[in-house]
């Protein structure tokens, strides 16, 4: 880089359900390949500021299905975050103490930005949005010397109004505000699998190529007995809808025909267990795998939560989604990724199992052309671009001195 130092980035990622991670994921993936000179970190922000028992709750509340207590987990850590930020802050003080000096922090957490502002103060500091929104549960716009990367209107809105409050007025907003065309993507989802790998893992997995395939998809640490029932089910659509709707109805409307369903059961050993247990026909149960991407593009539908990661891939994939929806199970954080699933048409929520199994295969090519209709979604690479104007500014910098 003509004598000018290779620049130093830390992504900081939480424990917290999968999101997190996975976004720090993909953007390390693609700098290692594009700018394999840069020296980049990953760190778990919940370790650093020694806040990884949050972490270990919230995955427990998601596996029991239990989200409906989320609040009051929010609630208390609402009430002592502010009395915390200045232990947060020493704490990430004393984690890079012995640390080169950092050039870029890029924060894919909630809650903790105040303290890496405060405790980096010679860095840049990114804050790329993995939710669709910031919320009281999910506070991610919190200091002024944030830049934050919004991947949807209502959080760019959010963003704009508040540095419209906290800058001077000599500063320009659009400095501190960027708009991606989506939320980020691991650029594996942008890659084309080849039919004969598809129909490989399908001959592999025991499915059925001419059967709707489900890939069921709850994160990192799906719940269990929802899970379990989701995958009942499906297996026996045809008898599962025929207790309780005329079975002639159910012919008509397309509700009895096999589905094959995918099932990745990520950290849930228990879930994934029981599934092999189970030995049922046209069902393949995985474990935390890495291939997400391709399991999307060989599925017709995506059944999960509300997540903004899965959601994002899965739209990425072009592929449909059926997102879980019962009004107690919906966290504050992911409600306006169901209001985006139903504002757009490209999917359903569905509150019950009987809701979920009431699909056809008109309907699910209806869901299809409204995701072929999205904004295409770039935001990893625009995030790419990001970073290295950052690193441009920065080697004008050390050239002029």
């Amino acid at each position: 880089m003509d004598g000018v130092k290779s620049p130093v980035l830390y992504l900081m990622w939480g424990g917290g359900g999968a999101g997190h991670k996975s976004s720090a994921d993909a953007l390390s993936y693609l700098l290692q390949k594009t700018h394999p000179d840069w020296t980049v970190h990953l760190a778990n922000a919940s370790e650093v500021i020694g806040a990884a028992f949050g972490d270990d709750i919230y995955n427990m509340l998601l596996q029991k299905n239990l989200t409906s207590l989320m609040p009051i987990v929010y609630s208390v850590a609402g009430t002592v975050h502010p009395y915390l930020t200045s232990i947060h802050r020493s704490k990430v003080e004393e984690f890079f103490k012995e640390s080169p000096h950092i050039d870029i922090v890029v924060s894919f957490v909630p809650f903790s930005n105040t303290a890496f502002c405060t405790g980096l103060p010679n860095a840049k500091h990114l804050t790329v949005l993995t939710d669709f929104a910031s919320s009281d549960a999910h506070p991610w716009i919190q200091h002024r010397d944030q830049i934050i990367c919004c991947g949807t209107e209502v959080s760019y809105e959010q963003a704009k109004e508040f540095f419209s409050n906290e800058m001077i007025q000599s500063e320009d907003i659009s400095s501190r505000v960027i708009k991606t065309s989506g939320m980020v993507v691991h650029p594996k989802f942008y890659e084309i699998v080849c039919e004969s790998e598809l129909e490989r893992l399908r001959k592999d997995y025991d499915l059925d190529k001419d059967l709707c395939t489900c890939l069921v998809l709850f994160g990192g640490y799906p719940p269990t007995e929802l899970v379990l029932d989701i995958v009942k089910a499906l297996n026996e659509r045809a008898r599962f809808n025929a207790e309780r709707v005329a079975e002639e109805v159910v012919k008509k409307l397309g509700w009895n025909k096999d589905v094959n369903v995918i099932v990745v059961c990520g950290k849930n050993l228990e879930l994934y267990e029981a599934l092999c247990a189970m030995k049922l026909k046209r069902v393949r149960a995985l474990q935390f795998t890495d291939q997400v991407p391709c399991l999307m593009q060989m599925s017709d539908v995506i059944i999960g939560k509300t997540g903004p990661a899965c959601v994002a891939e899965a739209c990425v994939s072009k592929k449909p989604v059926f997102v879980y929806s019962d009004p107690s199970r919906v966290m504050e954080q992911e409600r306006d990724v169901l209001d985006f699933v139903r504002r757009t048409g490209i999917g359903k929520g569905f509150g019950s199992v009987s809701e979920l199994t009431r699909f056809s295969s008109e309907d699910i090519a209806l869901y299809k052309k409204n995701v072929d209709a999205l904004q295409p979604n770039r935001a990893i690479f625009e995030l790419q671009s990001i970073l290295e104007s950052f690193v441009e500014q920065r080697k004008e910098l050390q050239n002029s001195d």
